[in-house]
């Protein structure tokens, strides 16, 4: 995938790099102690998953010009078929990213233009 790189980007406007790197560890520490969550994680390389976020959330909100990452279908295709990822878990993830997003002291107003994001993903994770 490709998008041309924009220098007032949502991912510039949220900090670039050291605020995604705080928002995914945060994250993270959520998605893990949340019991309806947590069983995606089990037998999981979490640095990998880290690393993987970092980068998909730098190219989603614009601070990448190429994305070469799996797609969010194949990648979360498992999760659907195996163990019932869903509508509800999607929603549990989008509710923690924001409240991640809020603690660190993102404004509402960006808040809003990452869950708009990450709404357009829905269909592809959950393989809809």
């Amino acid at each position: 995938m490709t998008r041309a790189l924009s220098s007032n980007s949502l991912y510039i406007r949220l900090g670039e790099d050291h605020a995604l790197n705080a928002a995914v560890e945060k994250l993270y520490i959520k998605l893990l102690t949340d019991q309806t969550l947590a069983h995606f994680f089990e037998n999981t390389n979490m640095a990998m998953l880290r690393l993987h976020m970092r980068i998909f959330l730098t190219y989603a909100f614009g601070g990448e010009e190429n994305y070469t990452g799996r797609n969010l279908r194949s990648a979360h295709e498992k999760l659907v078929q195996k163990k019932g990822l869903s509508d509800e878990h999607f929603d549990r993830v989008a509710f923690h990213l924001a409240e991640t997003l809020r603690e660190l002291g993102t404004s509402e107003t960006l808040i809003t233009e990452v869950l708009t994001i990450v709404e357009t993903t829905r269909t592809e994770v959950l393989n809809k």
